[in-house]
């Protein structure tokens, strides 16, 4: 863990004891009813939202809940079922109801028993999860997600996160109420990238990091690392998302946590590298290894952490300045982070190396940028626009082609299916006869591949899970540079969309300082 020069460590301590304004320790949210993660008012259940994720119409909410430890007290009853407040979302179609809206969902990655209505236990009517019993054997934490299709709601809106209702039963307990972040519905921006968010936390080497899972008096099994004992000094640790198990190969280096720990008082900077960014951060310093929840029992719940921070808009660092600390301290720092480019933000970190756990060296790969593309069948093939079938997406349904050999144009960027807006980056070979169909991928030497989504039909667009027309790639059915259906007869549709990259044409300017550096300095700037 490296330390910066003694005068550079003199500076900083100076300015942020004379500048006690730019704190922001004391701007987070009060621990209260709306927390993430939420306290249910039972007291057994931490449920903790984290994040979304879009894949078109597709639309996938991610959560966390975990069994409390109730020391001294009866043992707690397994969780039997939950459910999330649906009353907000007040922008469907006419003549769709909320069961259309919801089309899946998982339990660890496993399908999950969903349904939609009113619970007869609670009363509460919402979106369940039921049959949950054999998750909750044991006190510890379990992964939920619920998937949304998109396309059923008015043209202009999309769902985004409010706050909403939620509640646990668990045996003859009482059920437990909690105020979640949860999905409402939202107007949908023009052309907004598709970006999922992850859970964050630093880690500070194999010397000074102890993983929650390794701790015995914990019985929520969640990962993370608490970060200690520390003498005073400056450190700089790595933070990952997602990784999960506190297995450093599963997630994503993410940027750095600067701490600077100096005559009682603590600096402590979060600094991430593009494209990611903030939207939460929830910070514990103190003396002991773990922070405790309000019975005064140790505790790992992002929630109960002393210091937090909500940023709005979402920003790539924020500073907290904790002062009356003695001794040597220990630090957990979480965040909630978004800019990842796909659902699974944990295998492809942003470094120029073949571990990944290695943070970015000092010769990065040059940057990229990507965009989303569809083949469009030009003069030849008659190409329908997604927005002319009624969906808010981009993108075209190729189509009838007869049996032959065709060549269609990839186009990125053509939002509004508006090709003068668009770039052309390569072309789609389709192959058809005696009812086997083949659509290869060619890009220009200067694109790459990174994602491609194929559909190939005797109807203009596929179904998703309830029959329902979609334009969702991830409901296409194929994906691969190649891809070859048989069983095919008479006229057929194809879709084939793509998301294509290449070097960024401005490089960045070099940087005169290091990223601490510069982030101390552009407060002192702002200094009166």
């Amino acid at each position: 863990m490296p330390k910066y020069s003694l005068l550079f460590l003199i500076a900083v301590a100076l300015f942020l004891h004379l500048s006690p304004q730019l704190a922001t320790a004391e701007n987070g949210p009060e621990p209260g009813a709306c927390d993430n993660p939420a306290l249910t008012d039972n007291g057994l259940f931490t449920i903790e939202f984290n994040g979304i994720t879009a894949d078109g119409d597709l639309v996938t909410f991610s959560y966390e809940v975990c069994q409390v430890s109730q020391e001294g007290g009866p043992e707690n009853p397994a969780l039997s079922h939950w459910s999330i407040d649906l009353l907000q979302i007040d922008c469907l179609l006419e003549g769709i109801d909320l069961e259309d809206l919801v089309v899946g969902g998982t339990v660890d990655g496993e399908p999950a028993i969903l349904k939609v209505g009113t619970d007869g236990s609670t009363g509460f009517f919402g979106v369940k999860f039921d049959d949950l019993d054999e998750y909750f054997d044991d006190r510890e934490c379990h992964t939920y997600t619920i998937t949304f299709d998109t396309s059923v709601l008015t043209e202009g809106y999309t769902l985004g996160t409010g706050w909403v209702d939620a509640v646990t039963k668990a045996g003859s307990v009482d059920p437990g109420y909690a105020c979640i972040l949860g999905p409402v519905c939202v107007p949908e921006e023009e052309d907004e990238p598709e970006y999922a968010c992850e859970t964050a936390f630093a880690h500070g080497g194999e010397d000074d990091s102890t993983c929650f899972l390794d701790i015995d008096e914990l019985t929520a099994k969640r990962w993370g690392w608490t970060i200690g004992p520390l003498d005073e000094g400056g450190y700089e640790f790595d933070l990952y998302a997602g990784a999960g198990q506190c297995d450093l190969t599963k997630g994503t280096y993410v940027g750095a946590l600067h701490v600077l720990y100096s005559d009682g008082a603590a600096t402590v900077v979060y600094l991430l590298d593009d494209p990611y960014e903030l939207t939460e951060t929830h910070l514990y310093v103190g003396n002991d290894p773990l922070p405790v929840d309000r019975q005064g029992n140790p505790t790992v719940a992002p929630g109960q952490y002393p210091y937090q921070n909500e940023l709005d808009p979402p920003g790539q660092d924020d500073v907290y300045f904790i002062e009356g600390l003695d001794g040597e301290i220990y630090i957990i720092a979480h965040a909630v982070v978004c800019g990842f480019e796909s659902d699974d933000p944990g295998t492809d970190p942003p470094g120029d190396g073949d571990d990944p756990t290695e943070p970015p060296g000092d010769d990065p790969d040059p940057e990229r940028t990507c965009e989303t593309a569809y083949a469009h069948g030009g003069e030849e093939l008659e190409s329908t626009c997604f927005t002319e079938l009624g969906f808010g997406n981009w993108g075209w349904t190729v189509g009838p082609i007869e049996e032959g050999s065709y060549t269609l144009d990839i186009w990125a960027a053509a939002g509004r299916c508006d090709l003068s807006r668009g770039e052309l980056a390569g072309s789609v070979t389709v192959d058809y006869e005696d009812g086997v169909a083949t659509v290869t991928f060619w890009v220009d030497a200067e694109y790459e591949l990174a994602a491609t989504h194929v559909y190939i039909g005797d109807a203009p667009l596929p179904k998703n899970p309830r029959g329902r027309d979609t334009v969702a790639p991830g409901q296409y059915g194929n994906t691969g540079e190649s891809v070859t259906v048989d069983g095919l007869e008479g006229d057929i549709y194809v879709i084939a969309h793509a998301v294509v990259c290449k070097e960024a044409e401005d490089e960045a300017e070099a940087e005169i300082l290091d990223e601490f550096e510069a982030i101390i300095l552009e407060y002192i700037r702002q200094w009166p």
